[in-house]
């Protein structure tokens, strides 16, 4: 009888620690979690970046375009001309702060 009292309790005592760590395995921890989201924080700010900088040299591309097609000082008379590097200057100076 005391036997199967022991083993009764030891396999309960195993039963709840093999519980206990397939929740703690199986649940990510905060800090875990933590790393994940500032890892994934500094992606996305990289990947504005890029696509600001992508955004800036299509601007200047087409910037340089319209000077080829007119010269450069009718260029930078024309509307268009003075968006795309207002535009540009914008991009410019956010990436600046």
């Amino acid at each position: 009888m005391k036997i199967q009292t022991t083993l009764g309790i030891i396999v309960t005592l195993g039963t709840i620690a093999g519980g206990l760590v397939a929740i703690d395995s199986h649940y990510a921890k905060s800090s875990e979690v933590e790393e994940v989201s500032v890892y994934i924080c500094r992606i996305e700010k990289r990947l504005d970046e890029k696509i600001q900088t992508d955004r800036a040299n299509s601007l200047q591309e087409r910037m340089w375009r319209l000077e080829d097609r007119y010269t450069p000082d009718k260029a930078r008379q024309k509307d268009e001309y003075r968006r795309l590097q207002q535009e540009r200057e914008d991009i410019i100076r956010k990436k600046g702060k």
